[in-house]
């Protein structure tokens, strides 16, 4: 007898980028299908960087279909699947998202507060009319409105921003009026993140204080606490605003019931009723002050992984779970707050435009205790990199997660102080001069001979050289012969002329890559002893090879006499 075969149930996903991409792995292990439906959206570097880089991940697990001319043959189309449930994946598919689910009767925000749902004024006004706690702010279309919108604010600092958007595109700080004068007839004439063009723009108070946003999801009214991140943000000597860091919310601190119980006011007087949403928050010395909702799952892409080691479960599954079995929902209404790990994102700064040959940060992010992962692409080819003026134009994002709390922050820290003040460190340029980093040192085969006898007194020593070198009981090796049998070495010494190696082949992530692999050679508590004549090659000098070092789980030791011109450095882990 021929078995029967079940139809397939579809969950449709409107924009399956960002983070809505973790919808599809969650949509088939529940045994459902994909079905992705892709928005239209007139911006070049969305599709570029964004929707094809996500069609690549999903176009092998999920049904794609396209928006077409008119709604009307959009909503036909998604009706011939008869999806069981529909989530909106990014903010390019929140309209068109939530239109769709409430003519297919699914559970969903109603489509007549659409504009609350994605405009930034009427966001706003909604939370006035309610008397919840609101920004001031104004659409202005000239300079003669914006300046006496600017007089009746009476403030110093204000913020234009699109009134619908994404990211961080098109928002700029101003801290006077001159400055709105130069940014505002710009911000006016710019399309926003989805290529559509206002007449005007959104004028707002600038509020300070600390940053954060709250991920909900909501049935029928009710709404509970999926995750909660603070995030700092800076801003660029031309306005543009840039985020730095993003970091986990592990424990409510003094405050977080006065913003949940806020969260939740916004979330009423948007109307939000059904779905996801995240809410970023301002909080000053009055309080908690929305400064946007977004009604899907937050961004980031942030892997699945990477979220279950933090929270014990993921945006994506809990909502599908809460859309799908209203009883999920109703027990976790319930329940406490509770994370395991600490969670930080670190986007990367990219102070200039440059043409990048190589991406070292690659390989030494891996080295960081709490490295998870990193979205920084390996760079094959010479690529243009521009500088980081918003959230989409950051370098890349590398992901950070352990049980220590605070050793995830200080590496965060660290990486922050590398884009800073070592950038040569983490990108290398093309036609970057090598003579321009470093200063001049006369190699002497005298003082690798002082180090090695100072040395093999201490224990087994293993010495990295360029040169022709041999030594009773000491192992010599070059840079193609790190891959040595034995790993429990006292003592390494590192001879190398960087200079020459910088203008060979090899890639500077290729050349550090070796450093970690012999350095590793050495036991914990081991040292690694580096002279002038190396280190004055690498870019930054002595303290180029010490950020080195630390990757690799070293610290620095206090020079002594006998030292005094060398990097002595011991491994502690």
């Amino acid at each position: 007898m021929k078995k029967e075969t079940q139809p397939l149930k579809y969950i449709l996903i409107v924009d399956a980028c960002s983070s809505g991409i973790n919808y599809i792995q969650d949509i088939k292990m529940r045994g459902y299908k994909p079905l992705v439906l892709e928005v239209n959206v007139d911006n070049d570097f969305y599709i570029k960087n964004i929707l094809l880089p996500a069609r690549k991940r999903y176009i092998s697990d999920a049904v794609v279909i396209k928006e077409q001319s008119t709604y009307q043959k959009t909503l036909a189309l998604v009706k011939k699947y008869h999806p069981v449930a529909a989530v909106v994946g990014s903010e390019t598919g929140v309209e068109l998202g939530t239109r769709l689910m409430n003519d297919l009767h699914l559970p969903s925000n109603p489509y007549k507060k659409i504009k609350q749902y994605v405009n930034k004024d009427a966001m706003h006004e909604a939370l006035k009319k309610a008397g919840v706690r609101y920004i001031r702010g104004k659409v202005v279309h000239n300079l003669k409105e914006a300046k006496a919108f600017y007089q009746e604010l009476d403030v110093d600092e204000v913020v234009l921003k699109p009134m619908h958007g994404a990211g961080s595109q098109g928002i700029y700080f101003c801290r006077s009026f001159s400055e709105v004068e130069k940014r505002l007839k710009d911000s006016i004439q710019s399309c926003n993140f989805f290529g559509e063009k206002f007449d005007g723009v959104l004028m707002q108070e600038k509020i300070k204080g600390i940053e954060c946003y709250v991920n909900t999801m909501s049935r029928n009214k009710k709404h509970r606490i999926i995750s909660m991140w603070k995030y700092s943000i800076g801003e660029t000597s031309d306005g543009k605003m840039i985020f730095d860091n993003a970091e986990s919310v592990n424990l409510l601190e003094v405050s977080s019931t006065r913003l949940v119980q806020y969260a939740f006011d916004c979330l009423d007087a948007i109307g939000v009723e059904n779905g996801p949403a995240h809410t970023e928050f301002f909080i000053d010395e009055k309080g908690p002050v929305m400064v946007e909702i977004n009604c899907r799952v937050a961004g980031a892409s942030m892997p699945i992984p990477f979220l279950d080691r933090i929270f014990g479960h993921h945006d994506t599954d809990q909502i599908l779970d809460d859309l799908l079995y209203i009883e999920h929902f109703n027990y976790c209404l319930e329940q406490e707050y509770r994370t395991y790990e600490k969670g930080m994102l670190k986007l990367l700064i990219i102070p200039k435009e440059f043409t990048a040959v190589n991406a070292p940060v690659t390989k030494i992010v891996s080295h960081l205790n709490s490295f998870y992962s990193t979205s920084v692409a390996p760079i094959k080819n010479m690529r243009r990199i521009g500088r980081t003026i918003d959230l989409e134009t950051s370098g890349g994002t590398v992901y950070l997660v352990n049980k220590d709390h605070g050793l995830v922050q200080r590496e965060c820290e660290f990486l922050h102080l590398l884009e800073l003040y070592f950038f040569n460190i983490l990108f290398q340029g093309k036609g970057e001069k090598i003579k321009e980093l470093v200063k001049p040192y006369k190699r002497s085969q005298k003082e690798i001979d002082e180090i090695v006898n100072f040395s093999r007194k201490n224990g087994p020593c293993i010495l990295l050289t360029d040169q022709k070198l041999s030594y009773d009981n000491v192992k010599v090796v070059d840079i193609n012969h790190t891959l040595v049998n034995y790993n429990d070495y006292e003592i390494a010494i590192i001879d190398l002329d960087f200079k020459k190696l910088f203008f060979s082949k090899m890639t500077r992530s290729e050349i550090f890559e070796i450093l970690y692999e012999f350095l590793h050679k050495v036991r914990v508590n081991g040292y690694v002893i580096i002279p002038e004549s190396t280190y004055s090659h690498v870019p930054y000098q002595s303290q180029g090879i010490e950020i080195l070092l630390r990757l690799a789980g070293y610290s620095i030791q206090n020079p002594t006499m006998s030292l005094r011109h060398l990097i002595y450095a011991k491994r502690i882990q």
